[in-house]
């Protein structure tokens, strides 16, 4: 999953794995996550940034107002994709 959540300004940062030979990058978790990310490009967004661990990958959602927000966010994420399992 995710290395590290944070919730700043009402806004979720999400880092995923700072390996990127990880096999992470290989689940179905995160297959899921880019097709939502393709169907509903105005909820949310993958972002990368150098740090100090080199390129780091991460997903940005805005207008988060509680760690409630967050879990239905992740949720909708899950429903949508459920019935292709």
């Amino acid at each position: 999953g995710f290395e590290k959540l944070v919730i700043k300004n009402h806004t979720l940062l999400a880092y995923f794995p700072t390996n990127a030979q990880s096999k992470y990058y290989q689940s179905d978790i995160f297959k899921k996550i880019l097709e939502y990310l393709q169907k509903f490009p105005f909820e949310a967004s993958l972002k990368q940034k150098n740090g100090n661990e080199g390129l780091l990958l991460y997903l940005r959602k805005d207008k988060v107002n509680s760690i409630e927000a967050v879990l239905e966010f992740f949720k909708s994420i899950k429903e949508l994709t459920k019935n292709r399992d």
